[in-house]
This record gives C-alpha cells, structure tokens and sequence, in this order.
C-alpha cells in the first residue's frame, strides 16, 4: 500500500538501499511485482513533479544506481537484475514504437533519445554480469539491417561518456555490427548523376501506391503528370509527405479530374551525399582513439 503507487522515475542513488532492504525482506518475487507496477505506462495515481526526471532520464542513470545496490550484497544484486530486466522490456518496447513512427526525422529522433539509456542497460547488465540480457539486447539491436545504425551509434557515444574507462564486454559486438554495417553502405558506389529514383517505404499497398512506387522507382523517370479525382490525390499526398520523399507534388487545376504532378528533386541527391559523409564520420568515429 505503500510504495506501489511510486513510480521508477522517483528511485535514485539515494533510495537505492531501500529498495535492497525491501528486496531481502520480502522477496525476488515480491520485487519483481513491484518493479512491473512501477514500471506500467498507466496508473490510477501517481505522484509526479514537473521538475523531476523522465523515465529516459531515470533509466539513463541506471549504471549508477546498480553500484549503489552492488554494495548491499545479494538483495542489492537481486533488485539491480530485475531493475535492469524491466528497464530494458521498457527500451524495447519503445524501439518499437520509435521505428514505427512517422516521419522519418521524428523516427530517427526518437530513436536517437533512446541511445542514452540503451547505453546504461547494456553498462549495467556488465556490472551485474547478466549475459543472458545482454545476449538479449544484442540479438534485438542488432538485427541485420540498418534501422537502428543512427540509434546504435548514440548507444555508444553514451557508453563512452558513461564509463570513460571502457567496457567492450558490453558494447564491443554493436561496435562491431556498426563498423561492418557501415563499411558495407560505403562500398556501395555513389548515386549516378543521372539514377533519379527513389526508395518508397513500404505500407499501403493500393494500386495508387504501386503506382506511384513504380514511377519512384524508375532512374529516368523524373516528373509524373497523373489525372487523379480529389481523395486519391489526398492519398498519394500524404504517402509522400509521411515519408518525406523528395518529391514536389502540385495540383494542375484544369480538365476533370484534376492533375497531379509529381516531380522528383535536387534533394535526393544532397540526401544522398549527406548520408554518406554521415556513415563516413560515424566509421572515422569508431576507428578512432576512443574519445567521446
């Protein structure tokens, strides 16, 4: 009744002890219950203080809390495990919901607020030596592609300003799949001068989008003129400005229906040459002496 409707963002290096003391008093079990409730994205009440940290925050700060229950012995290691579980069953849900959002820059912003706190876990579940977790952060993390590239490398700029010292154990396979993932994009050769097309993110998969796929997708195709009645260019707008293709998309207004013209722009190419100056920075990063 008590410390229920608490929350984990209320739990600091301070109150770490306590959570120890309760932990060796009524059990792991009884723990763990606890953490889940603290832990739940709704509750009926809880305290909260405008000034106080976010649960980003709070889970960035892990790392120093586990030192802090490391020094009560076996309850205090018990509550950093489950501590650390749940912190991450939280990042993984919210990766989750980060790659799912739209557009692109507020997904890869989203994800990139998340690099800090991953850092913390992965630090954290080396401290405690917790394989197991780390082998479960690793195996979602690091998924074989690049969605999480722009987040990972966050993750390890974190770790490097978290534990100045080095930890590889806990972060030397994301270096690993990074500098692979990275070196395999540059030795992809650079966009043509004259390769005008365009990768369409998947999801509808109407006609109106295969469409407009097919004509994205062309290297000589560059402008579009589609007669299209007022919702299908509704459709095709917002697939195109969810996406933030570099596409102009206007509205010629004569004849019925009216037509869209769809034009793609200088911008595909000084998107092009920014990623690549990005994946050559982030690879100069990793090869380099180590500083933050």
């Amino acid at each position: 009744m008590l410390v229920t409707p608490l929350r984990v963002e209320m739990l600091g290096r301070r109150e770490a002890p306590a959570l120890a003391a309760l932990a060796g008093r009524y059990g792991e079990g009884w723990a763990r219950d606890l953490l889940q409730r603290w832990f739940a994205a709704e509750r009926l009440w809880a305290p909260a203080s405008p000034k106080g940290p976010d649960r980003a925050e709070r889970v960035s700060s892990l790392l120093g809390l586990c030192e802090v229950l490391l020094r009560s012995g076996g309850p205090g290691v018990s509550a950093a495990s489950l501590l650390i579980r749940e912190s991450w069953a939280w990042l993984r849900e919210s990766v989750v919901r980060a790659l799912a959002a739209a557009p692109p820059s507020r997904r890869e912003e989203a994800l990139s607020q998340l690099g800090r706190p991953i850092a913390a876990v992965l630090l954290s579940a080396a401290l405690i030596a917790a394989p197991e977790l780390t082998e479960e952060a690793l195996r979602f993390l690091c998924p074989g592609n690049d969605d999480l590239i722009g987040c990972l490398m966050e993750v390890l700029r974190s770790a490097r300003a978290l534990a100045p010292s080095g930890n590889s154990g806990a972060t030397g396979p994301v270096e690993d799949y990074c500098r692979r993932r990275l070196s395999a994009r540059l030795a992809r050769p650079p966009r043509a001068e004259d390769d005008w097309s365009v990768e369409f993110p998947a999801g509808c998969s109407c006609e109106l989008c295969a469409r407009l796929e097919e004509f994205l997708g062309d290297p000589a195709r560059r402008s579009f003129d589609w007669p299209l009645a007022t919702e299908r260019r509704r459709h095709v707008h917002a697939r195109i400005d969810n996406a933030e293709l570099p596409v102009r998309h206007e509205t010629r207004r004569s004849g019925r229906p009216y037509t869209l013209v769809l034009t793609k722009t200088e911008a595909l190419f000084e998107r092009d040459r920014q990623a690549r100056l990005g994946c050559e920075a982030d690879l100069a990063w990793l090869n380099g002496p180590g500083l933050p």
